[in-house]
């Protein structure tokens, strides 16, 4: 595209554009930032997963993603061989994880998450989309995985992602809760309606039988 090439030559090497983004980032150059992390996403042949990952980073720690970003990493990460995009999973999920967009979040969790990382993002999507068993066996792992962990961080996230899930299934059983209560409510109301119209028609054949003997007497 002829603006993308006015804005960053393709004779840019990876190399000095990655020599430009630290620099821009020691400078607190937001658009410096911006145009050199760009460079090495669009511009590589293609991004490699450990660049792809870098920028990503800078570009959330920066504050900076918006949906011209979504194009362009998605842009970066389709342009990759289809036997290497495993490798790019993570970033791809942290970044529609920011967008809260768990349906496609859901599309790049790990198969089988055992890393901290991948269980707590795994975690995140599976309760927004309201897949309670597939959190019940993240949750499961988390407590398996906390048996031989020695790392503080590692275990620190673990406990989070548990925390996380006992929440959301408080939240769910609270929610099951009102709705039996409103099920109860709306129970008793109609009963007590009903008993009270049927006592209502009760009381009116009552007068009108002893309205109808009353003149049968006086006639």
């Amino acid at each position: 595209m002829k603006g993308e090439s006015e804005l960053i030559p393709k004779a840019e090497s990876v190399t000095s554009a990655s020599e430009e983004l630290s620099k821009a980032i020691d400078d607190e150059d937001l658009l410096a930032i911006e145009c050199s992390a760009l460079k090495i996403l669009l511009f590589s042949d293609p991004a490699s997963a450990l660049n792809f990952a870098w920028v990503m980073q800078i570009i959330l720690d920066h504050d900076r993603m918006s949906p011209g970003w979504k194009s362009a990493f998605n842009h970066a990460y389709e342009r990759q061989p289809p036997g290497r995009r495993i490798l790019y999973r993570d970033s791809m999920t942290k970044m529609y994880l920011w967008f809260k967009d768990y349906h496609m979040a859901v599309k790049f969790l790990a198969s089988k998450p055992e890393l901290p990382g991948e269980l707590s993002d795994s975690m995140e999507v599976y309760i927004h989309l309201k897949r309670y068993d597939d959190a019940r066996s993240i949750a499961e792992i988390c407590g398996q995985r906390m048996v031989s962990c020695r790392d503080a961080d590692s275990m620190r996230s673990l406990v989070r992602t548990l925390k996380r899930y006992h929440r959301a299934v408080e939240h769910q059983e609270n929610e099951r809760y009102e709705l039996r209560e409103l099920i109860s409510s709306l129970e008793t109301q109609w009963m007590s309606r009903t008993e009270r119209h049927t006592q209502e028609s009760k009381e009116r054949t009552d007068n009108e039988a002893m309205t109808a003997n009353t003149r049968t007497i006086e006639n």
